[in-house]
């Protein structure tokens, strides 16, 4: 097994992530019902999800452990090859990326790199609000605001911490960037290229998910509300991992390889999708193509990073990620 892991740390660690996903899947199987009636919660009763809030709802419900192991299994892996393949030093070497920033990394320059991720983020926010405000009365920005404080300064407040909450992040992290990726990119020379494949290795590992809604038989369930919307849902799904992929790159590199960095990257990406959006009438129109509100702030994003600074997406001629 030593020897097999250390030929093959990418496969047998994405064989075990996925096995694990679906694993929780299937446990998830049980009582499919479970985590619809937290969506509808939080619908009728706006409160924001993330992993803090949601642990009452687990005590009251086991089933909803599964809303954490899920996100987990990346890391769990990890943390099983590295633990069998390479020892304590090896798990003393991922431990390391999670410090704010890394190597040759000045904490001036990492403070910078989290100030900007901050401003980019709260700058699409403002975006976000602009375009709800203009679609009032109807647009949901009172319930989405709810969820995040009763006064403005609550509110601002509670937005600059939800990307420290957000489990996608918190839980894969370690797994995705802090083992795959550094792999990746030393095995394809080109930190680019190692973006596109794990964005569509990250993709795919979230099949599972999907996995209730498609044995229910109802394809109004699925997200796309048919088969065909499913397919095309999952397409865009993957396209979306991928140019996130590149802007986690980016703060990934310029932290020295931080975890941090990319779990806040992460989160920050998953908050629209989770609490700033999910019920709101948020949708845009670009060419008749309907997207959600931060796709072409990412995709402007990412198209900068690659255009400014090749396929190393910042990744330094003589560093090593």
């Amino acid at each position: 097994m030593v020897e097999l892991i250390r030929r093959r740390p990418l496969v047998t660690f994405y064989a075990l992530a996925f096995v694990l996903g679906a694993v929780v899947t299937a446990v998830r199987l049980l009582d499919p019902g479970a985590m619809a009636a937290v969506f509808k919660d939080m619908r009728t009763a706006p409160w924001h999800p993330n992993i803090i809030s949601v642990f009452p709802r687990v005590i009251e419900n086991p089933i909803l452990w599964t809303g954490y192991l899920f996100p987990f299994a990346p890391t769990a892996a990890a943390l099983v090859i590295v633990a069998i393949g390479w020892g304590r030093k090896g798990l003393g070497e991922l431990f390391d990326r999670l410090k704010f920033w890394r190597g040759p990394v000045s904490w001036r320059q990492g403070l910078m790199v989290y100030a900007v991720l901050a401003a980019v983020y709260l700058a699409t926010v403002a975006w976000l609000l602009l375009v709800l405000i203009s679609r009032e009365p109807n647009s949901g920005l009172a319930g989405m605001l709810a969820r995040y404080g009763s006064t403005p300064l609550a509110i601002i407040g509670f937005m600059l911490v939800a990307p420290f909450l957000g489990p996608g992040g918190l839980l894969e992290e370690l797994g995705w960037r802090g083992f795959m990726f550094p792999l990746l990119v030393r095995k394809l020379a080109n930190p680019l290229l190692a973006c596109v494949v794990i964005g569509v290795l990250w993709g795919l590992w979230h099949f599972p998910r999907e996995v209730p809604a498609i044995l229910s038989g109802n394809p109004a369930m699925l997200k796309g509300g048919s088969w065909g919307g499913f397919l095309l849902n999952q397409i865009q799904f993957i396209a979306g991992t991928i140019v996130a992929s590149i802007l986690i790159a980016y703060v990934f590199f310029k932290t020295g390889g931080s975890v941090w960095a990319a779990i806040l990257a992460h989160n920050v990406s998953n908050e629209f999708a989770v609490g700033l959006t999910l019920f709101t009438k948020s949708d845009i129109a670009i060419g008749g193509i309907t997207m959600d509100i931060d796709t072409p702030v990412k995709l402007a994003l990412a198209i900068a990073i690659v255009a400014t600074t090749g396929t190393r997406l910042g990744l330094a001629r003589d560093a090593q990620p």
